[in-house]
C-alpha cells in the first residue's frame, strides 16, 4: 500500500504564540499530517477562513478524517466549535466557512493528568475563562450541543471543576518535541478523541 493509499487523518493545531508565521505543514508520521496555525493575538481571518476551506476539501473529497487539537482553556475549546459550527460573526458564510465533522483530539483537561503534565506547565483558569466556559455548561449557544455530547460535558465540568487550563506548547516544554513524537501517537494508537 502506498502512502496515498494508505489511511491517514488531517490534524489541526492551534498554538497560541507571538510567533508570526501562519502555516506550517509538516508530516510527523505514516498516519498523520498536522497542520499548524500560529495565531497571534486575535485570529487572522483570512488565514483561518483558508484552513477551514482546506480541511473541508479534505474532508469532502479526499474522505479524510479532520481531527483538531487546541489549547486545553475555554478559548481553545470556543475556537474548536467555531471550526465545527462557524461563527456569529459570520452567519451568512457558516455552512462555507465549518467544519461540522471535525473531532476534538485534545487537549483535554483529564489529559492533564493522564499523560503526567506537570503543575509547572498548567495555569489557574482566569476570571474571563471561568465566564467562558459558562457559555458551554449553563448559558449559550452551545449547552445543547454540550449536554448532548456525555464526554465534552465531563471534559467540561473537569475543566470548571479542577480549576486549570495548559496550552498545548505545555506539551513540548514538558519534553522536547512531546507534542508529535509522544502525545499524538498516543492518542492515535488509542482512537482518543471525541
Amino acid at each position: 500500500m502506498t502512502n496515498t493509499e494508505s489511511n491517514f487523518f488531517i490534524v489541526l493545531c492551534l498554538i497560541s504564540s507571538a510567533i508570526r508565521i501562519c502555516i506550517i505543514t509538516n508530516t510527523v508520521s505514516n498516519f498523520f499530517i498536522v497542520i499548524r496555525l500560529i495565531r497571534e493575538g486575535a485570529a487572522n481571518r483570512t488565514c483561518e477562513n483558508k484552513i477551514v476551506i482546506l480541511l473541508r476539501e479534505i474532508r469532502c473529497k479526499l474522505k479524510k478524517s479532520v481531527l483538531g487539537s487546541f489549547d486545553c482553556n475555554p478559548y481553545g475549546i470556543h475556537i474548536l466549535t467555531v471550526y465545527m459550527f462557524g461563527s456569529k460573526n459570520m452567519a451568512g458564510r457558516n455552512l462555507r466557512l465549518a467544519v461540522p465533522n471535525i473531532k476534538w483530539l485534545g487537549l483535554f483537561p483529564s489529559d492533564l493528568e493522564k499523560y503526567n503534565i506537570p503543575k509547572l506547565c498548567r495555569q489557574i483558569l482566569s476570571k474571563d475563562d471561568i465566564s467562558k466556559l459558562k457559555t458551554f455548561l449553563e448559558k449559550g449557544d452551545l449547552v445543547a450541543f454540550v449536554r448532548s455530547n456525555a464526554s465534552w460535558e465531563k471534559e467540561l465540568q473537569k475543566m470548571s471543576k479542577e480549576g486549570e487550563k495548559a496550552e498545548i506548547e505545555a506539551l513540548d516544554m514538558y519534553e522536547y518535541k512531546y507534542l508529535a513524537n509522544k502525545y499524538l501517537p498516543s492518542k492515535f494508537r488509542a482512537e482518543d478523541w471525541l
